[in-house]
C-alpha cells in the first residue's frame, strides 16, 4: 500500500539536519499556512529495458514561500535503483546542501535512509523565500529489473519550511512501469464549489483476469468536505463501482471530486482501492481545495457627511487557489443623496473590479471609497464587497457611519459702522447631513455703555436668538444688524455668533470697527502781534478703517470789524473750505492761515476747525493771540537851532497796532537845570509835559512838541526825549537833539 498524505510535522525530529538556520532544533515545526502541493514529475513512465537510466525530478506547485526542504523518494530497489541527485535549477536558485543522500550512502543520511532512497535536504544560500511553483531536486534512477515501482515520498520526509515553520502541502506519488493501479492525474485542484476528475486504471499484472472491486473514500470526512463517486464503463456511478479485466489487460474508473461552496478549504486525501478476493492495492489522490477570503481594513468607517473614507479591501488566496476575482460593491439601504462606494486597483475604478491572485500566500489588494455629500441624511450604512471567482463568493461587510454636522459663517465677516449708523451681516448656516433646527444667538465683546447693539432676524422673526431649520444639504440664514450711536466709543468690537443643536455647538465671530476720522492741528495756540499772519498744520486722519472725504471749514470767534482773516489750503485749493481725501488706515493735511492788519482788535480769538463726512462732525480749537502794540515817531525839530530867547517845535504822532486805549506821551530834556530850555506837549485837550493820547485800533494821534528859551538859556546843545506809555505794559521812546545859540 503506497500512502501519500499530509504532511504531519509536529511528530518529526530534525535531528539529523545540521544547519540550525534551516529548521528549529526542537522535536516540532509550527505549521504554516496550508498551501500547494509536493509532486513527482512524470506522474508515470516505463517499462524500460533493464540498464536504462531515467530520470524524475521532485516539483512543488502552487506552494507557499518556503526557503528550505527536506525530502525524500523511496522506490522498489529491486526495480528501480537511485544513481545520483541534482539540484541544478531549482526553485530556490543558491542553496546549500544539507543532505545528498543515495541508498543511505552520501552527505547527511539519517536513521530513514536506506536501499531505494533518495534524500535530499538543502537549504536557500540567501535566506529568501520563494513560492509558487518550480523544481527542488532531479533524481538519476537505473532500471535494474522488470516490473513496476511506486515513487512515494514517505509521510514525515516531505518536510518544506519558511525560516523555521513549515509549510503544509498535500504530497503526490509517482509510478514506474505498470502498475496495479493508477491515478492520471496523479493529484486534484478544486476551486471550493467546483469539481475535478481523475482517471483511474487498473492494469493486469501477471496474467490475473476476472472482476475488481475499486472504492473511493475521502479522508479527512467532515462536515460539507468533498464527495467522491467512481464511474465505469456500464455506466455506474457510486463511491463502489466493478471493472473486469482480461489476462495482461487494463479497464478504466473516472473518478470524480466535488465540492461546495461550503468546503473547507485544504488538503484531502481520497483513498482509491482495488479489490479482487484477497488481492488488494490502494492509491492515494491527493485533493487540494483552494479558496479565498476577503477582508477589510478598517472595518468600521466613521465621518461627516459631504466627506469620505477609504478601506483596504484584502484578497487573500487560500490553499494555492490563483486567478482573477472580481469584486463588486453595494450600498444599504438605497436612499437619496445615499453614499456612493467605488472600488479601485492600480488600473480601473468603478462598482466592481477584478483583481488578480497569485499563489503563495501573496495577498492581493483594492481600495474602498465610500464618499458622500452634504445631502447625504446621517445614519448608519452597510458596505458590502463581494469577491467572486467561478462558483466561489464571499464577502465582508463595512459599517458606515455618516455624522451630521454643519457650519455657521458670515459674510461680510468683516463690518464698518459709523457711529450713529448701523451695517449688517449675512449668517449662513450649511448642513452636512443635519436635519434639524439649529438655535443661532449673538453677542458682543467688550460690553460697555453706549456700546452697539445686536439684532437677528429672518423672513418670520427677530430677536438676540433665533431658530433655523436645516435639511441635508441645505441652507439657511439670517442678517445680524449692528447698530451704533453717536457716543459709541470708536474701538474694535467682536460679535460672537454661536450656532447650538443637541451637543453641536459651532461659533464665528465677526468683527465690527467704528469708523471714524480724527482732526487734530499741529500748533494748536498762535501768538503774534496785530498786522503780522500765524499759520498751523490741520490732520484728518482714519480711525478703524474710515475712507471717504472729510470736509474741513473754519470759523473765528469773536467776529469782529477787522478781525483776523482765516483761510485753508492744501495742495489744490485755498478758501474757507477745504475738501480732504482720507484713505483707509491714512492721513491727509490742509494749512490754517490766519491774517490780521494794525487795525486788528488787540484780544484772543479762537478759530473753529470742523470736519464732515455725512452725519459724522469733529471740530479742533485753535487759539489765537494778538498783542496789541503802537509807534512813537517824531518830526524833527524845527529849527534845528536856534538863540536863546527862541523855539523850536515838532510833531509827535501815536499809531495804533490792534491797541485801544490811552496812551501817556511824557517829554523831558537833558541836560536839566534852571538854564536849559523848557519843553511841554500840547494836544487837544491840554498842555503839559506829559499829555493823554487816546486810541482806538488803527487809529493815529498827535501832539505838538514846544521847545522854548530865555535871554538867560544856557548855550548848547541838549537831548528831547519822548516816552509814550500804555497801561503801564508798553513804552515806546524817541530821542532827539537840539541846540541854543548865544
Amino acid at each position: 500500500m503506497h500512502n501519500t498524505q499530509v504532511s504531519k510535522i509536529e511528530a518529526l525530529s530534525f535531528a539529523c539536519l545540521l544547519v540550525p538556520a534551516l529548521f528549529l532544533a526542537s522535536s516540532s515545526i509550527p505549521l504554516a499556512h496550508a498551501a500547494g502541493t509536493l509532486f513527482i514529475s512524470p506522474a508515470s513512465q516505463g517499462p524500460f529495458s533493464v540498464g536504462t537510466t531515467i530520470t524524475y525530478q521532485v516539483n512543488v506547485t502552487g506552494m507557499d514561500p518556503f526557503n528550505a526542504w527536506d525530502v525524500s523518494v523511496k522506490t522498489d530497489p529491486n526495480i528501480l535503483n537511485p544513481v545520483s541527485i541534482s539540484v541544478a535549477g531549482d526553485i530556490l536558485g543558491s542553496v546549500f546542501q544539507v543532505a545528498n543522500c543515495i541508498n543511505g550512502s552520501g552527505t547527511g543520511c539519517s536513521i530513514t535512509d536506506g536501499a531505494g532512497v533518495a534524500h535530499s535536504s538543502a537549504a536557500s544560500g540567501t535566506g529568501i523565500a520563494f513560492s509558487g511553483n518550480g523544481l527542488l531536486f532531479t533524481i538519476t534512477y537505473q532500471v535494474v529489473g522488470t516490473g513496476f515501482s511506486y515513487l512515494t515520498i514517505p509521510p514525515g520526509l516531505d518536510i518544506l519550511a519558511n525560516s523555521g515553520s513549515a509549510v503544509s502541502h498535500a504530497t503526490a506519488e509517482g509510478v514506474y512501469g505498470v502498475a496495479p493501479i493508477v491515478s492520471n492525474p496523479a493529484f486534484l485542484i478544486i476551486p471550493a464549489g467546483s469539481f475535478e476528475n481523475s482517471t483511474i486504471t487498473v492494469n493486469s499484472i501477471n496474467g490475473f483476469a476476472g472482476k475488481v472491486n475499486v472504492t473511493a473514500v475521502v479522508s479527512p470526512s467532515i462536515s460539507n468536505g468533498p464527495s467522491a463517486l467512481l464511474t465505469n464503463s456500464t455506466p455506474f456511478t457510486g463511491p463502489k463501482v466493478s471493472v473486469v479485466l482480461s489476462a495482461g489487460g487494463t479497464n478504466k474508473v473516472s473518478l470524480n471530486v466535488t465540492t461546495t461552496a461550503a468546503t473547507p478549504a485544504q488538503i484531502y486525501t481520497v483513498d482509491v482501492t482495488e479489490a479482487s478476493g484477497i488481492l488488494q492495492h490502494s492509491f492515494f489522490v491527493p485533493v487540494n481545495v483552494e479558496d479565498f477570503n476577503v477582508t477589510a481594513s478598517p472595518k468600521s468607517l466613521s465621518f461627516v457627511a459631504g466627506s469620505f473614507a477609504t478601506s483596504t479591501i484584502g484578497l487573500n488566496s487560500t490553499n494555492g487557489l490563483e486567478g482573477n476575482v472580481t469584486l463588486g460593491v453595494a450600498v444599504s439601504p438605497v436612499v437619496a443623496n445615499g453614499p456612493v462606494a467605488l472600488l479601485s486597483n492600480s488600473s480601473f475604478t468603478g462598482t466592481s473590479v477584478i483583481v488578480a491572485l497569485a499563489t503563495g500566500g501573496n495577498i492581493a489588494t483594492a481600495t474602498l471609497n465610500v464618499a458622500t455629500t452634504p445631502a447625504t441624511p446621517a445614519g448608519a450604512y452597510s458596505v458590502t464587497v463581494t469577491g467572486t471567482h467561478g462558483g466561489i463568493t464571499h464577502s465582508v461587510v463595512i459599517t458606515v457611519t455618516v455624522k451630521a454636522d454643519f457650519t455657521v459663517t458670515a459674510s461680510p465677516a468683516s463690518l464698518s459702522v459709523v457711529p450713529g449708523n448701523f451695517n449688517m451681516s449675512n449668517i449662513v448656516l450649511s448642513s452636512f447631513g443635519l436635519t434639524g433646527a439649529v438655535t443661532i444667538a449673538v453677542s458682543v465683546l467688550p460690553v460697555i455703555s453706549n456700546g452697539p447693539s445686536l439684532l437677528l432676524s429672518n423672513s418670520s422673526s427677530t430677536g438676540a436668538s433665533l431658530h433655523l431649520g436645516l435639511m441635508p444639504g441645505g441652507t439657511n440664514s439670517a442678517t445680524l444688524k449692528v447698530t451704533t450711536t453717536a457716543t459709541t466709543p470708536d474701538q474694535a468690537y467682536t460679535v460672537n455668533v454661536t450656532a447650538t443643536i443637541g451637543s453641536l455647538k459651532h461659533f464665528f465671530l465677526v468683527t465690527v470697527n467704528t469708523v471714524d476720522f480724527s482732526v487734530t492741528v499741529g500748533n494748536p495756540s498762535l501768538s503774534f502781534p496785530a498786522g503780522s499772519s500765524g499759520a498751523s498744520s490741520v490732520t484728518v486722519g482714519s480711525v478703524f478703517g474710515f475712507a471717504g472725504n472729510v470736509t474741513i471749514t473754519a470759523s473765528v470767534s469773536p467776529f469782529v470789524t477787522n478781525g483776523p482773516l482765516i483761510s485753508l489750503s492744501n495742495s489744490t485749493f485755498t478758501g474757507a473750505g477745504v475738501i480732504l481725501r482720507v484713505v483707509a488706515g491714512g492721513a491727509t493735511s490742509a494749512t490754517l492761515n490766519v491774517a490780521t492788519t494794525t487795525s486788528t482788535p488787540a484780544g484772543v480769538y479762537v478759530v473753529i476747525l470742523t470736519g464732515t463726512n455725512g452725519s459724522l462732525r469733529h471740530s479742533v480749537l485753535v487759539s489765537v493771540s494778538m498783542i496789541s502794540s503802537f509807534t512813537l515817531t517824531s518830526t524833527p525839530v524845527a529849527p534845528g537851532s536856534f538863540i536863546a530867547g527862541g523855539s523850536a517845535a515838532s510833531t509827535v504822532t501815536l499809531t495804533s497796532i490792534g491797541l485801544t486805549g490811552s496812551v501817556t506821551l511824557t517829554v523831558s530834556v537833558s541836560p536839566a537845570g534852571a538854564s536849559s530850555p523848557s519843553v511841554f506837549l500840547t494836544n487837544s485837550s491840554s498842555t503839559a509835559t506829559d499829555v493823554i493820547v487816546k486810541l482806538t485800533s488803527g487809529s493815529v494821534g498827535s501832539a505838538t512838541l514846544t521847545i522854548g528859551s530865555t535871554t538867560s538859556t544856557s548855550p548848547g546843545t541838549y537831548t528831547i526825549t519822548l516816552t509814550a506809555t500804555s497801561s503801564g505794559r508798553q513804552t515806546q521812546e524817541a530821542s532827539t537833539p537840539v541846540s541854543t545859540l548865544q
